[in-house]
Formats: C-alpha cells, structure tokens, sequence
C-alpha cells in the first residue's frame, strides 16, 4: 500500500516526537538509574528482584491477571461469534454498545459492582474473587471487540467453501477460529499485561498487587528510580509478552481487508454451542445493565446529579481542557506513525515499541515524567504518552480502508508534495483523524495511574477525586460524578464510531 506520507522531513520530525514523547518517561527513569549506579548505589539493584512479600504480590497478579485474560476471552469469543452474523438489527446495535463501553474506565465498573454487592449481600464486597469478576466485567467489551474484529478478517470465500465439504462446527474449527485466531490470541496476551499493570480495582477491593507496589513505593519514597527498579519485573513480562503477541497484532491489523457489505455466513452450530453463545451473550448483557443501572439508582434524582456535577465543577473543567489539549496534539505524531506502520520494513521495529507503549504501567510515565522538565504541561504529556499509540491505531484502520489509486491520483495530478498531501490525503484520513482525537480524549479523561502522580498542587481531575472518593465507598455524589463521566465517554464514543463509520460523510456534510 502506498504510503499516505507527508513530505520525508516533517514525517522523520513526527516520529521523533512520538518516540520522545512515548518513551521519554522511561528512557529519564533509565537515565537516571544509571547515574545512580555510577555513583555507586548498586544495593537498589536488589529491588529488581521480587523476594519475600513482593513475591508473593506477583504471583497474586499473575493469577489474578491470567484468570482474566483467559474468563474474558472464552466469553468473548462466545459472544462475538454470536454477534458477528448481525449485520443489522439488534445484533447491530448491540455489537456497536458493546465496542462503546470499552471506554469506561474500570473504576466505574468497580463502584457499579460495590453497590449491587452491598445491597444483595450475596458475597463479601471484598477479596480475590471480587476482583476477578469486576475485571472480567471491565475488560469484556474489549475482548468481544478484537475477537469480532479478529472473525471480521476472515474471508467468507473460506468460509462458503468449507461448508461444501464439511459440517459448520468444522468449518468453525478447521478455517473460521485459525484464521482469526492472530488477534484472539493478541488480545488475550494484551488483556493479562491490561490486567497486571492495573492496580485500581484491586485496591478498591482489599487485594494488594504488584502494580500498586510501584505506586505504594514512589508515594513512601518519592523516588523514581526505585519505582522503576520495582517496576522492572513487570516490564520483563511485558516484553515477553509482547515478543510473541506483536506480529499476531500486526497481521490481524493489516490483512483485514474484507469489503464493506459483505455478509458473513450464518453457520448453523450444534445445540450445546448454542446453548454456551447464549450463555456468555447474558453476561455481557448483565455487563451492560450493572453499571448502568446501579449508577442511575445510587445516583438519586437528576437534581442531585447535577448538584454533584457542579461541585466538582473545577475539576470538571480542569480535565476537560487537559483531555481536548491531548486529542488536539496526538493527531500530527499519531498519523505519523501511522503511516510508519504500513512499512514493510521499519514497520517490524516500530510495532513491537507501540504495542509494548499500550502496556507500560501508568505509575512509571508518571514517575518519568517528573524528572522531566515539562512544568505544568505534565498531566497532557502523561496522557499523550499512554494513549498516543491507540491514536496512531485508529488512523492505521482508517488507512488500511483508503484506496491506493486516490494516492497515487494525487501524486500525479497534484503540483507538488505537500499540496497533494494537504488536499488529498489528509482528508481521506479526516474520520481517522477525527475519531483518534475522540479515542485520546476519552482515554484522558479517565486516565487514573499516571495523573494521580503528575497534578499539579492546587489542581485536581474528575478520575481522580472520583477515586479518592471510592475508597469511602459507594455514596450519592460519586455515583452522580461517574454517571456524568459516563455520559459523556458513551456520547464522544458514539460520535467517534459514528464518523469513522461514516467514511467521512459526516465531517463534509458540516463544511458545506
């Protein structure tokens, strides 16, 4: 695929300020650790082996992060391959509620299931296996939408002439779960790091993990380097991780070419798959309803929603302007990289840093960032530097979807570079464009381990006094705040989805 690039200069400036921004907080958090060891403080080596204690904490994150992973992706799958024969109707809609609700942050979820826990009494709102099932419901939605995009990739070409020779549950075992499973198996090595590196549902509810440990410590300490030391053993297992699961993202995000329209086949299964489709499709119902149903009970009337709402006004603002400041600057580097991406040959290099960017813990950009010299510019940077990568992935989806003739029209018809980059190619990246910077802001707005560590004194945001409040438990007015941010993460998910799916109709529509 032809490359949509801007002109070599501006491209090469782009990526060096995504690698800058992405990676800067670790390579100051690396700087640092080697100016400690060269003044002879080699006894903090120790931290980066887990004894004792911490030990055990990972081992408690390992089990807790690999149930996860493996509960949601069994259920997932379930419940895509139920959902992916729905090209219309309720199916449709459900598939699109599904995708939306990857934008809540797992705190939400966390406050939905402590008040359902409460009032039911039915089991300790406390404890390991709480906080397994409010994972899974958190990382749910995520793991239906890969599973439906990994099936989405297989051609129904395959799938037709399959059914020729044998039996549906056949062609389902033999060509439909092969073919997709790059990025089935790519999203479950992404929902363990996801789940490891969280450290606030577990908190929430009693259970210590190694990922708060980081925190915990720079919190005691202020110590940067000793967080990143304690942080080591999780940045291990994130390039092991990611080591094998890169180039299943990799070939799931760029092979994935069937043509708008084109219906999948309705595969008829054996009653006791059906049985099993059902049965995860009414977790992920229950999914849905909890939250919302739990957060408009504790919440009271819209009065106090609102009186909520304007007490928390400063901070409403105050994470407003930061996640619209982050949305605006992630689209020139993000479409960069995007670009880069599509390379055959750089392109290896670079998806392993991007994918390895998803998982880095919140709690070491934060611990990075502050021995940078950004001031007050630090909670945007945090946020930049967690959720660029997911820009530069919306804008490659939008790519792989744009036609290579109108490229190579462009160069030929246009009087030089730029101006067929400007009137051509950028707007046929316009709801990519527009949809990453929803995706950013969304992501922001949430965002909880790195801006705990990185406000400013004096200033606060929404996630964060929402989290302070949770561990008071489950009251009126944080229930009307987490049903304001609610709204408004399902109301920008809705728009983002509605123009990338609208191929740019609806952003012409309004210049006219």
């Amino acid at each position: 695929m032809p490359r949509l690039s801007s002109p070599s200069l501006i491209h090469k400036t782009l990526l060096l300020i995504f690698a800058a921004i992405v990676f800067g907080p670790l390579a100051a958090l690396f700087t640092g650790l080697f100016k400690a060891l060269a003044a002879g403080n080699f006894s903090l080596l120790s931290l980066a082996l887990p004894t004792g204690r911490r030990l055990v904490l990972l081992a408690n994150s390992l089990s807790l992060a690999f149930l996860v992973a493996v509960s949601a992706m069994l259920i997932g799958v379930l419940v895509a391959l139920y959902l992916w024969r729905f090209k219309s109707g309720v199916g449709r809609y459900l598939r699109w509620l599904i995708i939306l609700l990857v934008s809540l942050p797992p705190y939400i979820h966390a406050l939905s299931w402590m008040s359902v826990l409460g009032r039911l009494k039915i089991m300790p709102a406390e404890g390991f296996w709480v906080s397994w099932w409010v994972e899974l419901m958190a990382y749910l939605p995520l793991a239906v939408g890969l599973s439906l995009f990994g099936l989405d990739a297989v051609e129904p070409v395959l799938i037709e002439a399959g059914r020729l020779a044998r039996p549906d549950i056949e062609t389902l075992k033999k060509i439909i779960l092969p073919l997709a499973f790059p990025a089935i198996s790519a999203c479950a090595g992404l929902l363990f790091l996801l789940s490891l590196m969280d450290f606030s549902i577990p908190s929430l509810f009693s259970i210590n993990v190694y990922a708060l440990e980081i925190f915990a410590e720079y919190s005691a300490t202020n110590d940067p380097i000793r967080a990143l030391l304690l942080g080591a053993p999780l940045l291990a297992l994130a390039v092991i991780v990611i080591m094998f699961v890169q180039r299943s993202i990799r070939s799931a995000a760029l092979t994935i070419s069937r043509p708008a329209g084109r219906e999948p086949a309705f595969l008829i299964f054996p009653e006791w798959l059906n049985w099993l489709q059902k049965s995860a499709l009414m977790i992920i119902i229950i999914q849905i309803l909890v939250p919302l149903i739990s957060l408009i009970a504790s919440a009271g009337s819209l009065k106090s929603v609102a009186q909520s709402a304007l007490q928390a006004k400063n901070e409403i603002t105050f994470s407003f302007w930061l996640s619209i400041t982050a949305g605006l600057l992630c689209l020139a580097p993000a479409c960069a990289m995007a670009e880069e991406l599509t390379d055959r040959g750089t392109g290896n290099y670079w998806w392993f840093l991007v994918v390895l960017a998803l998982v880095i813990p919140g709690s070491l950009v934060g611990a990075g960032l502050i021995l940078l010299p950004v001031g007050v510019w630090l909670p945007v940077i945090a946020y930049l530097s967690r959720f660029l990568p997911l820009a530069a992935l919306v804008i490659l989806a939008k790519l792989r979807r744009t036609d290579p003739l109108l490229v190579e029209a462009s160069r030929v018809h246009q009087p030089d570079n730029f101006s067929g980059w400007w009137r051509v190619r950028l707007p046929l990246l316009g709801p990519g464009l527009w949809a990453a910077g929803c995706l950013v802001f969304i992501f922001s707005l949430g965002e909880l381990a790195a801006t705990i560590m990185v406000t400013p004194p004096g200033y606060n945001t929404l996630a964060v006094r929402i989290y302070n409040y949770l561990h008071y438990g489950a009251s009126a007015q944080v229930a009307g705040l987490c049903l304001v941010m609610a709204a408004i993460f399902l109301g920008t998910g809705a728009l983002m989805l509605l123009i990338f799916s609208s191929g740019g109709r609806l952003i012409k529509l309004g210049a006219r």
